[in-house]
């Protein structure tokens, strides 16, 4: 299917980007984040850790996402410390 003559609007981004996370995603997001701490301190292990996937564009579009779940679960499907 072309798309040529097909007129498409661009979509202006919101001036203020702004991602609320729930109580467990800053939980797993901190766990991360320690966990990184703990290879870069202990082990010499510089890394990076990135989130992506469903979860992300969900967040972007303002949804609820499952995404970090497993299916049917209420709790997450690693333990947040």
């Amino acid at each position: 299917m072309a798309l040529r003559g097909t007129f498409v609007p661009r979509i202006t981004p919101p001036e203020k980007m702004e991602i609320h996370l729930t109580e467990v995603e800053k939980d797993i997001c901190e766990l991360l984040d320690s966990c990184k701490k703990f290879l870069e301190s202990e082990k010499g292990i510089t890394t990076t850790c990135r989130v992506a996937g469903g979860w992300v564009r969900d967040k972007v579009n303002s949804r609820v996402s499952s995404s970090m779940y497993p299916t049917n679960a209420i709790q997450p499907f690693f333990p947040v410390l």
